[in-house]
């Protein structure tokens, strides 16, 4: 006979069963990963403390703390430390150990620490090799950082790395970068591109890209770049390009686009236009008086009666600078004379 099992050692050997088997590794955690993660701990620790301090020697401005800044800046293991130094010895000045923004720039693993040692070279001005802040432009792999790069040549005024810069407006797949090349361009005055700038604003997408470009070639080349502010200022619909292409044209001193911005219904281009017209028909000599008749009168009176209060004041203030009073009428002037 087969014996009969007790139906309580029975349960207790089904209930067993269904337990999921724990390996005796996963039982509980070696000696060897504790200590990995108390000196995980103890490391996060630190660097809190470190960056509390860092705050503070930025709120007090603490010049004494330049030394501990340093050597945090140059080797800290924490990524976020490194950069808050960095950031710090900017925010003081600190420009007698320019080779730890060089050094961090052409060293360091983290991007972020790379990026705020070019912005504060910029910063600061500080005069490192050409070369280095070029290849950064060129070869970085963090976007941001090729955009700080291109800042930084503007403002330490690195003429050489012009081609750089336009390489970098033409080609490189960031908008930043390339918005921040072209404005690095227009800061250093430089003339060598205007062909390729204009072919990239024509075809450029990203706004702010456009934007900077044409801001270049306003401050450039503004005479020889006149038929692409044209064609911009006829196609373009976004207000900000019609400006800078507006501000070309005027610059350019060809054709009367002073007139035809007088006519926008955009109260900036307006305002530009009449401004620039102002400029260039009222002389600052006191005894100048247009008869009433005249077109520097005639086309200046509609704007006092205009929406905007500073175009109403700028034709108010001229035509009384030119002898003639005005009253008021309405929510604006006129002449009372």
């Amino acid at each position: 006979m087969t014996p009969r099992l007790n139906p309580l050692v029975a349960a207790a050997a089904l209930l067993l069963a269904t337990l999921p088997c724990v390996p005796a590794a996963h039982a509980a955690p070696s000696a060897a990963a504790i200590a990995a993660a108390q000196a995980a701990e103890a490391r996060e620790s630190q660097a809190v403390e470190q960056l509390t301090r860092i705050e503070q020697i930025m709120w007090s401005r603490d010049g004494k703390a330049v030394p501990l800044l340093r050597k945090w800046a140059a080797s800290d293991d924490s990524d976020q430390v490194r950069e808050r130094s960095v950031g710090a010895l900017v925010l003081l000045g600190d420009k007698a150990e320019g080779n730890v923004y060089e050094e961090r720039l052409a060293k360091d693993k983290s991007a972020r620490v790379r990026r705020a040692a070019v912005e504060g070279i910029g910063i600061l001005k500080i005069r490192i090799p050409y070369t280095l802040l070029v290849a950064t432009l060129q070869k970085d792999s963090d976007p941001m950082v090729r955009a700080e790069a291109a800042r930084a040549i503007g403002l330490t005024g690195l003429s050489l790395a012009g081609p750089a810069l336009l390489g970098a407006v033409a080609q490189d797949v960031s908008p930043e970068t390339r918005a921040l090349s072209a404005e690095a361009y227009a800061r250093l005055r430089l003339t060598q591109g205007t062909d390729l700038l204009q072919g990239v604003v024509l075809r450029e997408t990203s706004l702010l890209v456009r934007l900077n470009v044409l801001r270049a070639l306003v401050a450039t080349a503004p005479l020889d770049a006149q038929p692409t502010f044209k064609t911009i200022w006829e196609t373009a619909r976004e207000p900000e390009i019609r400006i800078e292409a507006l501000r070309g044209l005027l610059l350019s001193g060809r054709g009367n686009w002073d007139l035809e911005g007088m006519a926008s219904a955009d109260d900036r281009v307006r305002f530009l236009a009449l401004r620039e017209w102002v400029v260039k028909h009222y002389p600052k000599r006191t005894n100048f008086r247009p008869t009433r008749t005249a077109p520097e009168v005639t086309r200046l009176e509609p704007f006092l009666q205009d929406p905007l209060r500073g175009i109403r004041d700028i034709a108010r203030e001229t035509l009384e600078r030119a002898g003639y009073k005005t009253k008021p009428s309405g929510f604006g002037h006129q002449i009372a004379d």
